[in-house]
């Protein structure tokens, strides 16, 4: 399976995101840092753009 990171804005904490793990047609991934207990609502990997 395919995993792309993803960053808490807050803390830094890393998050693999993987390619079924989230519908590909949301623009952004909401949760909870298990670190920080703040909202993360980071862009979806999986939309961007490849080159």
């Amino acid at each position: 399976m395919h995993y792309r990171d993803v960053a808490c804005p807050n803390c830094g904490t890393v998050y693999a995101v993987g390619y079924s793990d989230v519908p590909h047609s949301v623009d952004k991934i909401h949760r909870i840092c298990n670190i920080c207990m703040m909202p993360i609502e980071v862009k979806n990997p999986w939309n961007e753009e490849k080159k």
